[in-house]
């Protein structure tokens, strides 16, 4: 239960941590883009902009822990 748990933790903050440089890497690019679209700007929000396998590996972690 404790490797599962950890490997969850793990895998929650690979995503926050690519999220965050994502939004930043975002930032920049809306900041010192001339020709951004002001229209595009809410979109990428949530896990929206996940990669499904990343989304179902966790489910799958999230899964195996209901059932210890």
């Amino acid at each position: 239960m404790m490797k599962t748990t950890s490997e969850l933790w793990t895998k929650i903050g690979k995503l926050k941590t690519r999220k965050i440089e994502e939004t930043e890497h975002n930032k920049a690019d809306k900041i010192y883009n001339p020709h951004r679209d002001p229209s595009m700007m809410g979109i990428g929000k949530g896990f929206s902009g996940e990669k499904l396998e990343d989304l179902q590996e966790v489910l799958v972690c999230v899964d195996e822990l209901k059932y210890i």
